[in-house]
């Protein structure tokens, strides 16, 4: 078996245990692509479905070059997600289904820990962002940040 452990770090992401409310957009945590191991190159959101009472609920990425003032979606060609892979959960959503959103940079940073042109102490913020429109309790959902391709080794 090949040392998987000391070649990712995982961060809190989204969710807290309780219910995201129904018609509302619920910003994830900042994850900082820098600020871990020297910088990573691989960033991949993990999403966990709990229940889902009502609403439909869609998972989006965005992004942030100057320290989180300024925030934008990322957009298609930066965003993996695998083949078939819906973005929208439901109440027939089945709970403990797992989603996988992979992050690729964006056009004015290229790639994660070597970009030369993000602002405020260099630091590519990104975050996950569930966005519910219509019903009245909202659904359970989490997710967990994976940075990966350290530039320092062993990853923390």
């Amino acid at each position: 078996m090949k040392d998987f452990m000391n070649y990712f770090s995982a961060k809190h992401a989204l969710g807290n245990g309780t219910a995201i409310p129904a018609a509302t957009t619920t910003n994830g945590d900042s994850i900082d692509v820098t600020a871990l191991n020297g910088g990573n190159d691989g960033l991949v959101f993990v999403v966990d479905v709990g229940t889902i009472t009502d609403g439909s609920h869609l998972l989006s990425l965005q992004d942030s070059i100057d320290g989180g003032s300024t925030w934008n979606a990322v957009t298609g060609n930066y965003v993996q997600t695998p083949s078939g892979q819906v973005n929208t959960v439901t109440s027939a959503t089945p709970a403990k289904t797992i989603l996988k959103f992979g992050y690729l940079g964006n056009a004015n940073v290229g790639t994660l820990a070597n970009s030369t042109t993000p602002t405020a102490n260099g630091k590519v913020l990104v975050r996950i962002i569930d966005t519910c429109t219509g019903g009245s309790t909202g659904g359970y959902i989490t997710a967990i940040a994976i940075l990966g391709y350290p530039q320092n080794e062993p990853a923390v």
